[in-house]
């Protein structure tokens, strides 16, 4: 009987060509991956470089019919596999060309890994592409998100267009049922569409329905697909006979409470709060007003500080005159006491001699 090694061990024991894989990926890979091990897969990797993961997902699945890599770079034509199960296609995965290349190997793919060029718009515009391509049950994995709070990968953390802000946008399509606004996924989605570079009017996001979660671990994104049926709440289990608390006939209600919502009046669900082209640069203006504020702020407060030392040096240069002026007012009125006391001596001193002269 033959054991299935994990990816972590694989990795441990792994020579030929280079692969990078962060150690969480891979423990995190040996828990999402197990149940696709022996199975006949399809999978798809963006994202090439030496080549050394696509190796190693023919080592981990050994049962796979299909292990294509695509990269952009020209190098990686040289890349020579004595599995004939991997293929490697040059060329940009999102161009209609590159697509149908890589869907002539495979048309349907159990697993996608995107780690490809990191930029937001493209991982985007990738996810859009492929995620059609995946099978009901499938997995599409996004690594190194890390990047996506980084300028020059096209994110940042309040950045209204990054792939981490798409992925939040995923989470709320996820609850698409509970919205009860008629607004549709085109229409929530549409300014990622267009910063994609894809057209709105042809390209129908209906298939996002089959998002059925979405897990985040640092910098990693794994995304499970269901058919939209399976992704739906649907009806209201109730178990149990003691509802001394709570009546059973609750049950009605709460499946009402779902199901008769409407939102068309709630500002913070409508398109025109959604879709205002200014919003961003508005709340940028604000966001800066704010540091800027904080700074000015910041500088009053050292200002007030500063004024406070030099009052109390003030105070101190002014207790320390008073006192020496005291002291000098001691020290006169001591001298004027002693001045009038000779003053009196003198009077007697010339009293005395008129009384003598006068005698003679």
């Amino acid at each position: 009987m033959t054991i299935n090694k994990t990816l972590t061990e694989l990795y441990q024991e792994k020579s030929g060509k280079v692969s990078l894989k962060w150690e969480l990926y891979l423990k995190e890979y040996d828990r999402v991956l197990a149940e696709y091990q022996d199975s006949s897969v399809n999978i798809l990797e963006i994202g090439v470089q030496n080549g050394g993961s696509l190796e190693a997902w023919s080592q981990y699945f050994k049962n796979a019919q299909s292990i294509v890599g695509v990269d952009i770079d020209q190098k990686c034509q040289s890349l020579v596999y004595s599995d004939d199960r991997i293929q490697v296609i040059i060329g940009d995965c999102c161009q209609q060309n590159v697509l149908e290349k890589i869907t002539r190997q495979a048309a349907i793919f159990d697993l996608v890994f995107d780690d490809g060029s990191h930029q937001s718009a493209d991982i985007i515009k990738a996810f859009l592409l492929y995620f059609p391509k995946l099978s009901v049950d499938g997995i599409y994995i996004i690594e190194d998100l890390h990047c996506s709070y980084w300028s020059n990968y096209e994110g940042g953390l309040f950045d209204s267009y990054s792939s981490i802000a798409f992925i939040k946008k995923l989470i709320d399509i996820i609850n698409h049922q509970h919205w009860q606004n008629g607004m549709s996924i085109n229409q929530y989605m549409e300014n990622f569409l267009i910063q994609s570079g894809l057209d709105p009017l042809t390209m129908n996001l209906d298939f996002l329905n089959q998002v059925h979660s979405i897990e985040i671990i640092n910098s990693l994104c794994i995304i499970k697909k269901k058919a939209v049926q399976d992704n739906i709440i649907r009806e209201l289990t109730v178990k149990g006979s003691d509802d001394s608390v709570v009546s059973e006939d609750a049950k009605l209600v709460i499946e009402q409470a779902i199901n008769l919502q409407n939102q068309n009046e709630n500002i913070f669900s409508t398109e025109a709060y959604q879709n205002n082209a200014d919003f961003d640069i508005k709340l940028a203006a604000i966001r800066d007003e704010l540091l800027s504020s904080k700074a000015i702020n910041v500088q009053k407060d050292q200002d007030i500080a500063d004024l406070r030392h030099e009052n109390y040096d003030l105070h101190k240069n002014l207790y320390e005159v008073t006192t020496q002026l005291n002291q000098f007012g001691e020290k006169i009125q001591l001298l004027n006491q002693i001045i009038e006391s000779n003053k009196t001596s003198i009077i007697i001193r010339c009293i005395r001699k008129l009384k003598n002269l006068n005698k003679h």
